[in-house]
């Protein structure tokens, strides 16, 4: 028992230096209620969840779940109130969340997105929308689109209804009201300051880290991202993967070269979406239409003439970017 109120105390050090006010039920009604017995213990518990409906938010401490606590995570779950899980090692480290109130926007969304189909897609809200009628926040950004017309790009119908990542709150939007889906390493970071569970989302940002993150916002190539993933058509039905350096003329020679000897080719961003794709030699489709325009086609379109000759195709080194490689075993099945 002196040992949970040890823990406790620390959890709630902890989240006051995150900037909010804990409260821990069990730590001040333990002062004159007794937990042994039965009739008090419940009379806790009750006066736990009603405490509880008076708060904001919810914060699950630690790495082991009580009954106590899942019992207080479905009632917050039915208030549709934030449920934040604060792992031991967040505690220990000094992770601080809660502390990004800035709300996403376009930046934050794949590039041309709006005119994508939106179903069981993470959403941006715009800023100055919101759910609430107050000033919006980084909160209110994500919205996980279940259904309605308007997840259907150039459908009549506009609805377009979604879930709250953070609260879980399911609402009826308009197409209109979303800056489009979006990018994973947003949504990471998103999560790093607002560490919500949702399957969906985890999945999605697997294989974002925090240098990845750090290298988008630092924009040190010309499409943004530290690598690019190349895949080209090997023998067997299966294709081979090239962890690319990003500079356009690299990219170029690659798409020219491997497009003359392999066939149709698929350039991904380093997690797994698509960033380019070509019939042969040729663009078919480009998520970055400013990167192509401004920085790919001025060095491919020589090569692709003759004018120019394609040069060495560089492969990045980084060892990271390598054993990324390894988790995508590229068959047969792959759409190019």
């Amino acid at each position: 028992m002196e040992k949970n109120m040890e823990k406790a105390k620390d959890y709630c050090a902890y989240a006051a230096s995150c900037g909010v006010i804990p409260l821990a039920p069990h730590t001040i009604f333990t002062q004159y209620l007794n937990d042994a017995v039965p009739e008090q213990r419940e009379q806790g518990l009750r006066m736990g969840h009603e405490l509880l409906e008076r708060c904001n938010e919810l914060w699950v401490m630690g790495d082991t779940i009580s009954q106590g606590m899942k019992d207080e995570i479905g009632l917050a779950t039915f208030l549709q109130l934030p449920i934040l899980y604060v792992s031991d090692d967040m505690v220990k480290n000094q992770t601080m969340i809660r502390q990004s109130d800035r709300p996403l926007d376009i930046n934050d969304c794949i590039p041309d997105s709006s005119q994508y189909n939106y179903e069981n897609q993470f959403l941006v809200l715009k800023p100055g929308v919101s759910s609430k009628g107050e000033d919006m926040t980084a909160d209110d950004s994500i919205w996980y689109a279940r259904d309605g017309y308007g997840c259907i790009y150039g459908a009549r119908g506009q609805a377009v209804y979604a879930e709250s990542l953070l609260t879980g709150k399911y609402i009826h939007w308009e197409r209109h009201d979303f800056c489009g889906i979006v990018k994973p390493e947003s949504l990471k970071e998103w999560l790093l300051d607002k560490p919500v569970r949702n399957e969906a989302a985890e999945e999605l940002t697997k294989f974002v880290t925090p240098e990845l993150i750090s290298a988008t916002k630092q924009n040190h190539t010309a499409c943004g991202y530290p690598f690019l993933i190349g895949y080209a058509p090997a023998e067997g039905g299966l294709h081979e993967t090239f962890c690319l350096d990003p500079d356009p003329v690299n990219l170029a020679s690659f798409i020219v070269k491997m497009g003359k000897e392999r066939g149709d080719l698929m350039i991904c961003t380093p997690l797994d979406t698509p960033f380019l794709n070509t019939f042969g030699t040729f663009i078919d489709c480009c998520e970055d239409q400013d990167f192509l325009q401004k920085h790919l086609l001025p060095v491919l379109v020589p090569m692709q003439m003759g004018e120019t000759e394609p040069q060495e195709i560089n492969l990045t080194e980084d060892q990271d970017n390598e054993a990324f490689l390894d988790d995508f075993a590229v068959e047969d099945d792959m759409e190019l």
